[in-house]
């Protein structure tokens, strides 16, 4: 029997399901040490501006209050424009949500009281909330102090070769600032497959912010264990990701950096980085172990959830039900800060797991003044997915066709290219349809049975997907 399908029909107990049903599972919250502090973030109320001042004088009188840090109190060493080298905003406040400042006290209720007396005086700038106006030329910028040469792209198209037939190129197409990545792929003419198709859809799909929702909040605790190496104890996704870019920050030797990975009380992608750098600098200035424990509501303002889109997609098929051409234009929202724009990544999976014969593919990643992005479960694949699999069925249902036979037609083989002119192993859908060559959407159930309206509603479609092994446009990412 094949090692993955072992586990169908049998009951497998989890192996930490006992220590967590039991409460015995110690979650980063439930770790501390002596002479613990507790730290508690102030967060930006406008979308975007300037910060003229910080007064603390109020927070710091309060008992039990040790420290309010800022940007500057920081012991960062190198510079950079992303979220990890900018922990607490410097000068530009980029979302409603960013940390300003970190109140650390005795204990949580003196942090939280302090937190709400910290005074921030700020010049309000315009937000950049919307993303069709975001990336329309001569846009306001939403983020002023980013030098506009890491943008990357130049207005010039540009080309390579990525393998087979296929060609990487710089989208030309007049954009503004706020575009900060860009990604093309294509091969053949699409517009050229497309005009000798029968049956042409086309789309337009907006998804919105999605948080990753689980269920403990992040929590990250900082201490200088006796020979004093910097130990963080993190509801943390990636271990040594985590200690490696500790290290760089603060200009420590891997060997002065260690960091124990808590049980995940749910992660999903969002737990990597985003609150550790605050606990470790804060222990680093005050020389005692510090935790940051976000609240709920602290977690949706400030962390890093699943980006907002808009695709506009037009694929195209000849009455025998073969997909011929495809062309695409996807914005991905970045939020505040880029370095985890999902463009690349989209702009290969949009052509699902499908042979076509040309495809045109065009991806933007866009700043606005929301909150950070960050990988929530194969970052850029469902909303590429939910697109090009909606159109899918609504050219099976102009060319009459099955749903799932117009799939199996087209499924990718073995050696076939993907987006970006890689060669795949070919879809795990293959073998399926092969062994089951008469099953049909109906055979599934394509519709619901009737319900009354207070119930549960069960949900049913018919979906393809695929992902790469590797990209040179993907980026790591968790989840």
């Amino acid at each position: 029997m094949h090692p993955l399908t072992t586990a169908i029909g049998r009951s497998i107990p989890r192996v930490d399901g006992e220590p967590k049903v039991t409460g015995r599972a110690r979650f980063a919250a439930d770790i501390g040490a002596r002479g613990l502090l507790h730290a508690r973030p102030v967060l930006a109320l406008p979308a975007h501006a300037l910060i003229e001042r910080i007064d603390a004088s109020a927070a710091l009188a309060i008992p039990g209050v040790v420290a309010v840090l800022t940007a500057a109190d920081l012991p960062i060493v190198i510079e950079g424009t992303d979220r990890t080298h900018e922990p607490l905003a410097r000068r530009e406040i980029l979302w409603a949500g960013q940390p300003l400042a970190l109140v650390v006290a005795e204990s949580p209720e003196p942090a939280a009281d302090a937190a709400q007396l910290v005074i921030v005086e700020a010049t309000p700038l315009e937000p950049v909330l919307d993303l069709d106006r975001a990336v329309v030329p001569g846009a306001a910028r939403a983020r002023l102090e980013r030098p506009l040469e890491e943008a990357g792209a130049t207005g010039e198209s540009q080309h390579a070769a990525v393998g087979g037939g296929a060609e990487m190129f710089t989208p030309d197409e007049p954009v503004s600032d706020n575009v900060v990545a860009r990604s093309g792929y294509r091969r053949g003419d699409a517009g050229a497959a497309l005009a000798g198709c029968d049956i042409v859809v086309t789309g337009r799909f907006t998804t919105s912010w999605v948080h990753q929702g689980y269920l403990e909040p992040q929590v990250a605790m900082a201490e200088l264990d006796d020979d004093g190496v910097l130990h963080v104890t993190s509801a943390t996704q990636g271990t040594f990701y985590t200690r490696s870019e500790l290290a760089k920050l603060f200009g420590r030797s891997m060997a002065s950096v260690r960091v124990t990975g808590a049980i995940l009380g749910g992660g999903f992608g969002g737990k990597t980085m985003v609150i550790d750098p605050l606990a470790a600098a804060a222990t680093l200035v005050l020389r005692r172990p510090v935790r940051v424990e976000l609240t709920r509501l602290e977690d949706f303002r400030m962390t890093n959830p699943a980006p907002a889109a808009i695709l506009e997609v037009e694929p195209g098929a000849t009455r025998d039900g073969r997909l011929r051409g495809l062309r695409a234009r996807l914005c991905f929202e970045t939020g505040g800060f880029s370095e985890n724009s999902v463009d690349g990544i989209a702009a290969i999976l949009t052509v699902g797991p499908y042979h076509w014969d040309a495809h045109e593919i065009v991806a933007y990643g866009v700043e606005t003044n929301r909150v950070a992005t960050g990988a929530y479960r194969a970052p850029g694949a469902p909303q590429a997915t939910f697109a090009l699999e909606q159109l899918v069925d609504e050219l099976a249902e102009r060319l009459e066709i099955d749903p799932i036979e117009l799939r199996r037609r087209n499924l990718v083989a073995p050696g076939d290219e993907m987006a970006d002119g890689t060669r795949g192993a070919g879809s795990g859908s293959t073998n399926a349809s092969s062994a089951c060559p008469t099953i049909r959407s109906t055979e599934i159930g394509h519709r619901s049975p009737p319900v009354r309206a207070w119930a549960w509603r069960p949900g049913r479609g018919r979906v393809a997907a695929s992902r790469p092994r590797r990209s040179a446009a993907s980026r790591p990412t968790a989840g």
